[in-house]
């Protein structure tokens, strides 16, 4: 299935520098991408784009079947992929979902931001689960404490999704069991 150069033209000059077509490299004739989501309904699928040839790829990416994730959309996608679904197939589905939300708003997201709101979702719903509802002020404790440690790690470890995503489950983890052991020490603990 040959992609008809027109077509391509067209739709790099009528798409070309919304997100994330103008966060994924473009050639004269192809998008190359990593990642693309596929969208059937509410059904989203990620699939790494290597597993069609590229006329199949750029066919799906033109008749909007399929769209391809940014670069640090990718990144995440390539961890979530080895581990994160074996880890919380819900938290998986929520970030396809997000991934999908921001391709419709079509606004370029920095790596920072994508990072940030990937892991917002699993720690809101961690400390929902972990931390009873009357203790809005420890959940909203926990989650400020978590968000300062986000920022510090970030500026260490920007390159390395995996290693932060552990670097922050690992510190809600903790400070949820210390607030199972001790309740007032969670809300005095930076």
């Amino acid at each position: 299935m040959q992609v008809n150069k027109d077509a391509f033209d067209k739709f790099v000059l009528t798409n070309g520098e919304s997100y994330p077509y103008c966060d994924v490299r473009i050639t004269r004739q192809k998008f190359h991408c990593k990642w693309l989501m596929l969208a059937s309904g509410a059904i989203l699928n990620p699939v790494l784009s290597s597993s069609f040839d590229a006329e199949t790829c750029m066919h799906l990416i033109l008749t909007k079947t399929a769209f391809p994730l940014s670069n640090d959309a990718s990144h995440v996608m390539d961890v979530l992929d080895k581990w994160g679904k074996k880890y919380n197939p819900i938290w998986f589905e929520d970030v396809c979902c997000l991934f999908n939300k921001w391709h419709r708003q079509g606004k370029p997201l920095c790596r920072e931001y994508t990072f940030y709101h990937v892991l917002r979702i699993r720690i809101e719903k961690r400390l929902q689960a972990a931390v009873p509802v009357e203790a809005i002020a420890v959940k909203d404790s926990i989650f400020v404490s978590w968000h300062q440690h986000f920022v510090v790690d970030y500026v260490i470890h920007q390159d390395d999704f995996w290693r932060i995503a552990c670097n922050s489950f690992h510190f809600v983890q903790d400070r949820i069991d210390q607030y199972h052991a001790s309740p007032a020490e969670v809300m005095s603990s930076p």
